[in-house]
């Protein structure tokens, strides 16, 4: 008789229980977010399983591995070796845990969500820019592409028209990292050639051969393009979902050569997502550490924060960004893009004395 095939259920990995000090060799405790901090505990998540959730406490990690299947025991060995091991990326700073880098955000289109931020010329964009970096920008990111919900896509030749004097300029500034916001290669080359060691692409689907030899990509989720992602928000298995998918997006860019220290991921909040899922994406993204890249995260000013603290007006928002990117940095995020550098570095700067 023939038997139908059943596919191994997927297995996760969620570290729990955090305390912000590293307790290295510690029996009762996991060294979590590159040693910045451990884990009392970890969560096994098996979506679709009789026991979709378990909970084992540190000193009984070693015995519950040593219980599982091989390709189970292979896969959560390298989740654990990823905990332990900073990521490298282009303008890291810190590793996460009240120590991310701050990315400030230089957007050189009047099509925006935040009016604020926007820079109608290069002159403009050139000095904020150099505002940001003083404030304690470590990475500037340069967008001539509003990725607002529903903004419409310009044309390439106004893109580049914008971007490339910015980038240029900038590119003076020492040691400071520019990082291009595009979804088009040719841009990102142009850019690239012009300065820029990042390209921050919120689809996720930049050709490797774009990077040039040795600029990172940040490889965003979203779900359609800034015109459709809000039209239909969903997600078939949450963060499962979105681990699966960024997953299978480092292996690709792997394979066509791009090491991983030049790959880092961006969960995309706010991009094709609805309030629940966003909240879900700071509440599990330590499961996303277990991917052993580092995680850019964009929280500053979003509509979802209005959702949740009633603040309607994108200006109105501060309080409730420096709250998101606080709970992020607890929550392993390496990189931190907002407006308000000089504000989110003051409170990383109290949080971590009290921690």
């Amino acid at each position: 008789m023939i038997r139908d095939f059943c596919p191994p259920t997927p297995l996760y990995l969620e570290p729990v229980d955090i305390i912000p000090h590293p307790f290295e060799g510690s029996y009762d405790a996991i060294t979590v977010f590159g040693g910045a901090a451990s884990a009392l505990s970890i969560v096994v998540w098996r979506p679709g399983a009789t026991v979709p959730r378990t909970v084992i406490r540190a000193g009984e990690v070693e015995n519950w591995l040593a219980g599982l299947a091989d390709h189970e025991r292979v896969r959560c060995d390298r989740i654990l070796r990823h905990w332990r091991v900073a990521p490298a990326f282009p303008g890291l700073t810190g590793h996460g845990h009240n120590s991310p880098s701050l990315m400030g955000v230089v957007n050189l289109t009047n099509d925006s969500f935040f009016s604020d931020s926007t820079r109608p010329d290069a002159v403009a964009g050139i000095e904020l820019g150099r505002q940001l970096f003083a404030d304690g920008a470590s990475i500037l990111d340069i967008g001539g592409q509003s990725t607002r919900p529903g903004s419409a896509i310009v044309a390439q030749a106004r893109e580049l028209e914008a971007v490339l004097p910015v980038v240029t300029e900038l590119a003076k500034q020492p040691a400071c990292r520019l990082s291009i916001d595009t979804i088009r290669p040719e841009v990102a080359k142009a850019a690239v050639r012009a300065g820029a060691s990042i390209i921050n692409d919120v689809t996720g689907m930049m050709p490797a051969e774009a990077l040039g030899g040795t600029a990172g990509l940040v490889v965003g989720h979203m779900r359609g393009n800034p015109a459709t992602m809000q039209k239909w928000p969903r997600s078939e298995r949450g963060i499962f979902s979105l681990y699966d998918w960024l997953e299978r997006r480092i292996s690709t860019l792997e394979t066509a050569g791009i090491s991983r220290n030049r790959i880092a991921i961006d969960p995309g909040f706010g991009f094709g997502k609805a309030v629940s899922h966003n909240h879900a994406v700071i509440r599990h993204l330590p499961i996303l550490t277990g991917l052993g890249v580092a995680i850019v995260i964009g929280l500053s000013r979003k509509a979802s924060l209005g959702y949740l603290s009633g603040a309607k007006l994108a200006a109105e928002r501060l309080p409730a960004s420096l709250a998101a990117a606080l709970a992020a940095a607890r929550q392993g995020a390496t990189i931190l893009r907002v407006h308000d550098v000089a504000a989110t570095r003051q409170a990383l700067q109290i949080s971590s004395i009290f921690r």
